[in-house]
């Protein structure tokens, strides 16, 4: 059952409505900032399939709806480029496809902008757009699997070859709307798996960069055992960006490694490897103790001195703590930047955050893993 879709957001809408293809009216509209008047003007409009003045996306949006492709409008990602162009047309089509009453409603609408998609730099959309849309690609993809299709009909052309590539690896169809035709043609993932060999060889690399995201050449070669760049295996390489940057030889995984990370099996073991250690002494983590909840800190005292000993965590902060929410208990889990664990005793509840040297989403997740085992050791 499909009833969610990525679709990438181009300029074709609003390169018809400056141009004058759906009047002055809709021209003055986005101007002047009134993008609810201008999403009703195109709601107007009783042809979406065939109006190509309407864009690309919701042209192929109503082909995707119209052939059966979801299910149910439950889920639309609407991928916009880092501008405020993108976000503009972003926020048109979320009304548009909110409040639509030609049958391509959804019941839920979000706009992702990519940080650093824009084609203004062409360092940073290589560097860091392209990066960053696979990444984001990825998550969502996640978050629904096995009920996402990707449209990509919209934006950048480098977006189709990454947007099929991560269909393939994370098995989900990949739509796309010629120019010339009528409607969406499926690009379902083909029946082959990657490699994983060069993972299993390479895991410790991987999971390097997946986590500092960028590492000077010098460090990268001393942290990953190579003594030269002539030395790395060019079946490794092929995944490896290295570029200058502000006189700064930098190395980082590429697109297409992000994509290739997908598809295997994630070995977290491997930040047992001490590159991936704190150096900040257990007694130097902890930061705001003194402040919180004196009661429930006492009481749990033993359980912060063994979490702050995890190698790491950078810092232990307490953010908070309530007398009133008592019990026996623990809660882990990742946000965006940190790992977020909420311990419970018969003195109340403590709320910390977990810092460490690296923030990456994998790396996070690996490092909660770890506290969750040492809280069930601990409590158990």
């Amino acid at each position: 059952m499909k009833d969610s879709v990525i679709c990438t957001v181009g300029a074709s809408l609003l390169g018809n409505i400056m141009k004058g293809s759906l009047g002055e009216e809709a021209k003055r509209f986005y101007e002047n900032n009134n993008l609810h008047d201008l999403a009703k003007l195109l709601l107007r409009r009783n042809d979406p399939l065939n109006d190509r003045s309407l864009g690309a996306e919701i042209n192929s949006m109503t082909s995707l709806v119209e052939r059966g492709i979801v299910d149910f409008r439950e889920n639309l990602f609407l991928f916009v480029s880092d501008t405020e162009e993108g976000a503009k047309i972003g926020e048109v089509l979320k009304i548009y496809f909110l409040e639509n009453k030609h049958g391509v409603d959804f019941k839920n609408v979000q706009v992702v902008r990519i940080e650093g998609l824009k084609d203004s730099d062409e360092h940073e959309f290589k560097t860091k757009g392209l990066r960053n849309l696979v990444r984001e690609m990825a998550k969502y993809s996640n978050q629904n699997l096995n009920r996402i299709v990707i449209n990509a009909t919209g934006g950048y052309k480098a977006q189709i070859a990454y947007a099929v590539a991560l269909g393939q690896a994370l098995k989900i169809p990949v739509c796309y709307r010629f120019e010339r035709f009528n409607h969406m043609v499926t690009l379902p993932p083909l029946p082959i798996t990657l490699d994983q060999e060069i993972y299993r060889k390479n895991k410790r690399v991987f999971a390097l960069l997946d986590a500092a995201f960028d590492l000077e050449l010098k460090d990268f070669l001393k942290m990953s055992g190579y003594r030269s760049w002539g030395e790395i295996d060019e079946s490794l390489k092929m995944f490896l960006d290295r570029v200058h940057v502000d006189g700064k030889d930098l190395v980082a995984l590429n697109p297409i490694a992000l994509i290739y990370l997908e598809s295997v099996e994630w070995d977290y073991s491997v930040i047992d490897d001490p590159i991936f250690y704190s150096q900040n002494p257990p007694e130097e983590k902890l930061v705001g103790f003194e402040i919180h909840g004196q009661k429930a800190v006492r009481k749990s005292e033993k359980i912060i001195e063994e979490i702050s000993k995890l190698p790491w965590i950078d810092r232990l902060h307490l953010t908070g703590s309530s007398e009133r929410h008592t019990g026996n208990g623990f809660k882990v889990s990742r946000s965006k930047d940190s790992v977020k664990i909420e311990i419970t005793t018969e003195k109340g509840t403590l709320y910390m955050k977990a810092y460490c040297k690296y923030y990456s989403e994998r790396f996070l997740d690996a490092v909660a893993r770890k506290i969750e085992e040492k809280l069930r050791e601990i409590l158990q």
